[in-house]
């Protein structure tokens, strides 16, 4: 008789780059429910360097922060050959189109707008976007919804 396989359970993780406190917390509470590693900043210097220290999977981006923005931050890390490989999915309340295309353009999985998704499936989007299961409905800026799920 063989012993039986141990199933094994892969903890991605992710950088949370968030300078509102609530959203922060809500966000990191949601990824460690999922049993992922999570390390987070409140600023987008810091989060440049949490990047190095963490090397996360995916790294979770607000545009509006104090000190350098978000887009700056997604420039740095695109021009950085240790991280360009990161995604970064941008979670933000700046939803016109023009800034949902400048994230995309710097070279963001993709843009969500904070108002327009459930925090949950942020989490599920981000687990998505490492499986390499995600597509973007750009129709309506949202993700596109698997009808299976």
């Amino acid at each position: 008789m063989s012993e039986p396989i141990s199933k094994i359970t892969k903890k991605y993780s992710v950088l949370i780059v968030e300078d509102d406190p609530l959203i922060l917390d809500i966000l990191v509470f949601k990824f460690n429910k999922k049993e992922w590693a999570v390390s987070s900043a409140m600023d987008g210097e810091v989060g440049l360097e949490k990047v190095a220290e963490a090397n996360p999977d995916i790294i979770m981006l607000d545009i509006s922060l104090p000190g350098i923005s978000g887009y700056d931050v997604l420039v740095k890390l695109k021009e950085t050959s240790d991280f360009a490989s990161i995604p970064v999915l941008v979670l933000s309340n700046y939803g016109q189109p023009e800034e949902v295309n400048k994230s995309i353009q710097l070279g963001a999985v993709d843009h969500l707008i904070k108002a327009n998704v459930i925090i949950d499936e942020v989490v599920d989007f981000a687990t998505k976007i490492i499986d390499g299961t995600y597509t973007r409905d750009l129709k309506n800026n949202l993700p596109a919804q698997d009808l299976d799920d």
